[in-house]
């Protein structure tokens, strides 16, 4: 394990290569005197399991085996830096003899010989593994994020530098998110929320204030990333990546290049468009085409929409948020309401794919790095995040799931074709025409019913 990384995190760890010269250690005690000497005795005692316990929360969902969909990445077992043996030791004896009265003691202090080997066996007892160790309980963290939104091998060099072990539960919108950690999911340390959903998530006091000193890399942030509507403060959410919504089309299966949400209504493509399977996407998408805020609280303007999109209902395949990128690579889909990051995976495969932000503009969003306040490893949870800032880490992510980091410092370690594409990093005039998902209070409900109707019927 590194020392200096878990050090400068404030973690500590035994490297397990020898006895730890504390109190308590036979080898500082190799002046033998009597065997019934406290301190001699005190080597022997092994701690408690009360002493040596590491707290280990229940896994989402449970009080026993981890949820069903966690993804196991190689475990790391992180021990304590004890060796179980204790300076505790037993209460002293009630009359203690300056000299030694039994016979046996004096030939104990009188051997060289035996001397010698008292001392050799005290070594070995402190060299050995205790069977503290052998037992010692794994610190993992559990971590709730998107579908296709860690890089592994980022995962396993934190493991490998903090031995902290990570499993990965997914969700494929902020809606679930939510109504997972409502529903009584207990166990995960680190969620991932789009901006909207932290403000709500902090209303409902499910997040934990950050110690801002323990992430010194919020320094690497875009400063216009930083501090927005729903966290003014960076209280309780880190930036981590941001992208856009818009729509990805095969140039094969479409007579021109969509400009207008509109084309996600025609009839040409009936069976050949896909939706996000997500609430609040679907009401901007529909909203936005008829001109309207993304946020509008206009309970006429939200049924004129719902009426818009059960119209639209019988020319989608699919609503989906995990699988659209394969239905365009597939041909199976020509159009599908997505997200940027997605669809330029899915070019990566198939060049004939393309994104495009309908000239209506569309949804600017960003996801957060946030603990929950009910995590039992808030301190590994912290370094978990500061880590994920690191500009190395930040790009290699960024290479991967194809979302613009929230590190300024990443963009240029990245391959000229990520940190100059459009798609990614889209330019300011077209940030001009996008509009961020706002918590529209109990309108929400609204929302949900309308939802629901749509999906339901």
């Amino acid at each position: 394990m590194n020392q200096a990384a878990i050090k400068e995190q404030g973690l500590s760890a035994h490297t397990g290569t020898g006895p730890v010269a504390q109190p308590g250690n036979p080898l500082l005690f190799a002046r033998v005197v009597s065997p019934h000497h406290p301190d001699v005795l005190a080597a022997f005692r092994r701690r408690s399991p009360a002493d040596s316990a590491v707290r280990y929360s229940a896994p989402p969902g449970s009080h026993a085996a981890p949820p069903a969909r966690l993804q196991r990445v190689n475990p790391v077992v992180r021990r304590k830096a004890s060796r179980g043996l204790t300076h505790a030791g037993l209460r002293a004896p009630a009359t203690r003899h300056p000299f030694p009265t039994h016979p046996q003691e004096k030939v104990l202090l009188c051997s060289p010989v035996l001397v010698i080997a008292f001392a050799f066996l005290l070594i070995l007892a402190a060299c050995s593994p205790s069977s503290d160790n052998g037992n010692a309980k794994k610190v993992t963290l559990h971590l709730f994020t998107w579908s296709d939104y860690t890089e592994e091998t980022v995962v396993k060099e934190f493991e490998r530098r903090f031995g902290i072990h990570v499993m990965t539960d997914t969700f494929g919108s902020n809606e679930e998110l939510l109504a997972k950690l409502q529903g009584g999911a207990s166990g995960y340390d680190v969620v991932v929320p789009s901006d909207y959903m932290v403000s709500i998530m902090i209303k409902q006091g499910l997040l934990a204030e950050l110690d801002r000193s323990k992430v010194p890399n919020l320094a690497q942030v875009y400063a216009h990333l930083k501090g927005l509507y729903y966290d003014p403060q960076n209280t309780y959410s880190i930036p981590y990546l941001w992208g856009t919504t818009g729509i990805g089309y095969n140039a094969e299966m479409v007579s021109s290049p969509p400009q207008s949400w509109q084309a996600l209504w025609d009839e040409r493509y009936k069976g050949k468009i896909s939706l996000l399977n997500d609430e609040r996407e679907v009401f901007s998408m529909a909203l936005r085409s008829a001109g309207e805020s993304l946020n509008t609280v206009d309970l006429v303007k939200l049924e004129a929409a719902k009426v818009r999109l059960m119209a639209q209902k019988p020319l989608v395949k699919a609503y989906t948020s995990e699988n659209y990128d394969q239905l365009l690579i597939s041909g199976e889909v020509a159009l599908a309401h997505g997200w940027s990051g997605t669809i330029v995976r899915a070019a990566a495969e198939k060049p004939s794919i393309k994104y495009v932000i309908p000239q209506e503009g569309g949804t600017i969003w960003q996801d957060n790095l946030c603990i929950l306040k009910t995590s039992a490893h808030k301190h590994e949870a912290m370094a978990f995040v500061n880590f994920l800032l690191e500009p190395q880490m930040a790009a290699q992510i960024t290479t991967k799931v194809k979302y613009a980091s929230a590190n300024e410092a990443a963009r240029v370690l990245l391959p000229k074709e990520i940190a100059q594409n459009p798609a990614i990093y889209p330019s300011q005039d077209t940030v001009a025409r996008l509009e961020w998902i706002k918590d529209v209070g109990e309108t929400i409900k609204a929302y949900d019913r309308a939802w629901t109707e749509l999906k339901v019927k």
